[in-house]
């Protein structure tokens, strides 16, 4: 009895064994499989790390950019404020230099023709000095020529009949238009629309030629605009623009339209743009 249990128990663990083995191959081929996926997961992440390493480092070299960026911008914004002060004192000091020497200068009223009694009859004003019109006698010592009341209209007329400016004292003006205020100058139809606008006669530099100023913005910066008489090459007039510099230049010169007296027109310089600016008294 005991021999045919014993063969039976060996029958048994027989018939389990092959099983217990192909379990085991199976769990090993699904380890390997996993294994494979996880490897391949594996490279993914690091392929991964990879372009996030290369994204920070682009991300530092951006910063660094932007942060030189904003260091010349601060640059430039300091610059442009200094030039801002600047043309803003430079107005003040003209428009007091204008002032005086309108107190200087008395404006009378002058009729253009003999009296009249007409009501509406048009009156011209001229700027006549106090002192000249209190001693002004004529070359050969005559005074009867004094500018008294009664010949201020003959002195007028006289006056009318002087020859105009020369070139190198004003402008050139493109009408017929004309103004007893020579101090401000009207910019009309010129190609760059920044250029346009009322100029300010300033003698900055006490040489006694006018030169008219004009504060606005150029190529987006502020920019100083100077209407200016050049004696080199030949005689001509000049519009230019002073914005901040760079590469540690202090201002830039921005060369617009020039004027040449022999042939009277406007011309574009290497900066300027069509069409050609017209100048007027305002």
């Amino acid at each position: 009895i005991a021999y045919f249990k014993d063969k039976s128990k060996n029958n048994t663990m027989k018939s389990k064994g092959p099983h217990e083995v192909e379990a085991a191959r199976e769990r090993l081929a699904a380890s390997k499989t996993q294994g494979a996926a996880a490897s391949k997961s594996m490279a993914a992440a690091e392929e991964m790390m990879d372009d996030a390493n290369e994204t920070m480092e682009s991300a530092k070299k951006m910063m660094e950019s932007a942060k030189k960026t904003m260091a010349t911008a601060k640059k430039n914004k300091a610059a442009a404020q200094s030039q801002l002060n600047s043309s803003n004192k430079e107005i003040e000091e003209a428009e007091k230099s204008l002032k005086d020497a309108e107190t200087k200068w008395e404006v009378i009223d002058i009729s253009e023709g003999e009296e009249t009694e007409e009501p509406n009859r048009k009156k011209r004003k001229s700027s006549i000095p106090r002192a000249d019109s209190e001693s002004a006698t004529s070359s050969d010592g005559n005074n009867n020529n004094l500018a008294t009341p009664d010949n201020q209209h003959v002195n007028a007329a006289r006056a009318r009949n002087t020859p105009t400016a020369s070139y190198r004292e004003y402008p050139p003006i493109s009408s017929s238009r004309t103004s007893i205020n020579k101090n401000k100058i009207v910019v009309e139809g010129c190609g760059i629309p920044d250029v346009n606008g009322t100029y300010t006669c300033l003698n900055l530099c006490g040489s006694g030629k006018r030169s008219y100023y004009k504060a606005g913005q150029l190529l987006g910066v502020c920019a100083t605009f100077k209407i200016w008489h050049s004696e080199s090459p030949g005689s001509n007039w000049c519009i230019t623009a002073a914005i901040p510099g760079q590469r540690g230049e202090a201002i830039r010169i921005i060369n617009l339209y020039w004027h040449r007296q022999s042939t009277n027109q406007w011309s574009v310089d290497e900066d300027g743009k069509l069409p050609l600016p017209r100048l007027e008294w305002p």
